[in-house]
């Protein structure tokens, strides 16, 4: 069978942010590092390793209560639960919505402990993405000078403050290649004596959302019966977990055309289902027994028939006029078709009794309860035909009534035998009811036909029961497993081939081919000596080989080229910032002051080792 994984879904948050106290020993000068990701969002002290906040970059509220508090990343109990009303402050990775941003401004300074009045006495260094829009920095610049008053801000770009971790300035100018595999969209980045080339940069647009959005769609096309249970959030864990880079796609697909290649390879992952409660022998000897039970009861029902009315009944309607009499006499025949009918119930039910006590599966045990429903269809069919018998005789009767009125208005003078004959109606006719009441009432004989088809529900249910039981054997669990095979390769290749979902745009090696090509041989040659990989994306096993392979084809036989991954993708942007800004001079130098904001406008940047190339937008 295999190892059976399982869903940690971290979409479910049982914990709520730490609400951090402010350091005291820390001064007005260490920045605010804020890595501000279109997927995360991480943020602390540029004087710690590590980020104090990391969280889903996410707002929500309930549109149905205006007062309820503002719910932000991790304070988000389930994601999914309220994934109709998210709302994110960028569009694909450029910020747009600064209503949404000041909300998350607001959650970061409150849980880092910053409570000073009015204003955050600290310098900020926040990310921004490659070749960002003018008037997107300038609303964020807006935001942070006008809102919160900080002394300085300083923008770069997060993908080379991870390279800048990675390698930092140490030995002079470098020259290199960033490949950055973002949420929303993959950035080629070539930088040339330690800067960014920004007019030879490319972005790719497939990031992490598209492989899970085809993931999703493709898994929920495979187990139709468990859409609600196949979400964004779990199949962006299946990607995380399970994905990885094919160094050789073709060849890669044929080996999992072998079925124990795929055996070997393939991810089962059980989904939360409820189990469904299992009986054991006792619980069904008693569930046995209790419709042994039932059975007596039925079959005590039917036994109770009045018998001795029928004869008394009869003798006096034989002599009554004939139409009437014949009628009264098919209703005799059909109720005493019914007592032999009951008679027939009732040991048809004593046979079943030890049948069901014996062996609940038997070949005869089917046979009784056929025997069974044909009695219950001719008892029901015996009432219908005295139901119809019965309102024959009453028509006769009210006919034949009318008949001798008519004679008696002819007559003049009154006969003794018609004043009899008068009599003798009115008794028989209070006879019929008092037959009705007696022989076939019918509310009771209704309770009796409904117990007897209830009784055979219950018995067919115990039969079918049992039989499923030993003869199918079916693993409620298997039903809630996710297969994932070839797709634990085959979505990750989306980046590198696109027309897999139907795009026309080049693939990550294509393009940095094409970057390539826009330099000289020799430029090329130090280009690829530098090949750096970051962003979550990087993180899926041998992209670096894949990487390694695609660069063998484009460039020359026996050319060098030297490709190398970040230590820690998700954090190294972060720690990047941090260490870029540790220097107080290099802070100072590449950010910009309030001043700066106010004389040169809001789009106004200062170029460093790690930021865009500022282009000032052209006045008209």
């Amino acid at each position: 069978m295999g190892v059976v994984h399982e869903f940690e879904d971290l979409h479910i948050s049982s914990q709520q942010e730490i609400l951090h106290s402010y350091p005291l020993d820390i001064s007005t000068e260490v920045p605010v590092i804020i890595d501000n990701g279109s997927f995360r969002c991480r943020s602390g002290w540029a004087n710690e390793p590590l980020p104090r906040l990391d969280f889903r970059n996410l707002v929500t509220r309930q549109r149905s209560k205006k007062d309820v508090e503002v719910q932000i990343g991790n304070s988000i109990a389930n994601l999914e639960a309220v994934r109709w009303l998210l709302r994110t402050q960028f569009d694909r990775d450029i910020v747009t919505h600064l209503d949404i941003q000041e909300q998350i401004f607001d959650h970061v300074f409150h849980h880092l402990g910053i409570k000073s009045e009015g204003e955050v006495e600290h310098p900020v260094v926040i990310t921004e993405p490659l070749c960002n829009l003018n008037y997107s920095r300038s609303l964020m610049s807006e935001l942070l000078f006008e809102c919160y008053q900080v002394p300085r801000v300083a923008y770069g770009v997060d993908a080379l403050f991870s390279s800048y971790f990675h390698s930092p300035e140490v030995s002079g100018p470098a020259d290199g290649l960033v490949v950055s595999f973002g949420y929303h969209n993959t950035c080629i980045m070539p930088y040339i004596g330690g800067r960014l080339d920004a007019s030879k940069c490319r972005r790719v647009n497939i990031g992490g959302y598209q492989l899970a959005a085809y993931l999703h769609r493709s898994l929920q096309l495979k187990y139709p019966g468990h859409l609600a249970a196949i979400n964004i959030s779990r199949v962006e864990e299946i990607l995380c977990k399970y994905g990885y880079i094919a160094t050789d796609f073709q060849s890669e697909l044929k080996s999992w055309s072998d079925s124990e290649y795929y055996q070997r390879n393939v991810r089962k992952i059980q989904l939360p289902f409820r189990p469904v409660q299992s009986f054991s022998a006792d619980s069904k000897q008693a569930g046995f027994r209790k419709l042994a039970r039932d059975i007596e009861e039925v079959s005590k029902m039917w036994q109770i028939q009045e018998r001795s009315l029928i004869a008394g009944f009869q003798e006096q309607w034989q002599e009554f006029h004939s139409e009437v009499s014949l009628a009264f006499q098919a209703l005799f025949a059909t109720l005493s078709k019914c007592n032999d009918l009951a008679d027939e119930c009732v040991s048809q039910l004593h046979r079943g009794i030890p049948l069901i006590q014996a062996r609940p599966d038997s070949r005869a045990l089917h046979d009784w309860l056929e025997g069974l429903r044909a009695c219950h269809h001719a008892l029901c069919e015996n009432r219908s035909d005295w139901l119809n018998q019965k309102e024959v005789l009453r028509q006769k009767f009210m006919i034949r009534e009318a008949e001798d009125g008519d004679e008696r208005e002819g007559s003049q003078d009154g006969d003794v035998d018609d004043l009899s004959e008068q009599e003798t109606k009115s008794k028989l006719m209070l006879s019929l009811e008092v037959m009705e009441e007696r022989m076939r009432p019918e509310e009771e004989e209704s309770r009796k036909l409904s117990s007897l088809e209830e009784l055979l529900r219950n018995i067919e249910a115990v039969i079918n029961s049992h039989s499923n039981q030993k003869e199918l054997t079916f693993d409620l669990a298997e039903y809630y497993q996710l297969h994932i095979g070839i797709d634990r390769m085959r979505v990750p290749e989306i980046l590198f081939q696109p027309s897999i979902i139907g795009s026309d745009r080049s693939g990550v090696s294509e393009t940095i081919e094409f970057i390539l090509s826009q330099y000289d041989a020799e430029m090329q040659s130090r280009l690829v000596k530098n090949v750096f990989l970051t962003g979550a994306g990087s993180c899926y096993p041998y992209m670096v080989d894949r990487i390694k392979a695609d660069l063998r084809i484009m460039r020359p036989f026996q050319s060098a080229f030297r490709v190398t991954k970040a230590a820690d993708p998700i954090l190294n942007a972060w720690k990047g910032a941090a260490c870029w800004s540790s220097d107080p001079a290099r802070l100072l130098q590449g950010s910009i002051s309030k001043s700066d904001y106010l004389e040169k406008g809001g789009e106004y940047l200062k170029e460093h080792s790690a930021s865009n190339a500022f282009y000032p937008t052209p006045k008209k």
